[in-house]
């Protein structure tokens, strides 16, 4: 993958951001979108709101509990849109965005769910918010 420059990279967390501001959850709010050859393919936020693709994958972490709900996360409802393209997700790249309630930044490195999800796809390439700034990390 060719290195994204910070301008990009910062526009695209942005993007990431605004999904973000449709989150439901109180104590953070946190954003992804799905870029496939610089167009932006899919946004999605993390919300209350059951899943059964979150709720598979949620099992890769026993996180399965029988009569818990299977919150959705961010990156499950970005990529849930686009699963079913005939495309190479290899050079899809995910953006994820989170902040804390203070509107400070936060740590969005996907979780094992998340990320074994991306890897399924076939996406390798993921920019997420640190409390410092952004970081990058290629799945495998």
């Amino acid at each position: 993958m060719k290195c994204l420059s910070d301008k990009k990279v910062l526009r695209y967390l942005n993007m990431a951001k605004k999904a973000s501001e449709y989150s439901n959850y109180k104590r953070f709010h946190l954003g992804a979108i799905a870029v496939y050859k610089g167009i932006v393919l899919a946004k999605g936020y993390n919300s209350y709101k059951t899943s059964p693709l979150q709720k598979e994958y949620n099992k890769i972490k026993n996180y399965d509990i029988e009569g818990c709900k299977s919150t959705l996360h961010a990156e499950s409802c970005c990529l849930g849109k686009i699963k079913n393209l005939d495309i190479d997700f290899s050079k899809v790249t995910v953006f994820v965005y989170r902040e804390h309630k203070d509107k400070t930044l936060a740590l969005a490195r996907p979780c094992i769910s998340c990320r074994k999800l991306i890897s399924d796809l076939g996406i390798h390439n993921v920019y997420y918010t640190t409390e410092n700034g952004w970081a990058y990390e290629r799945v495998y």
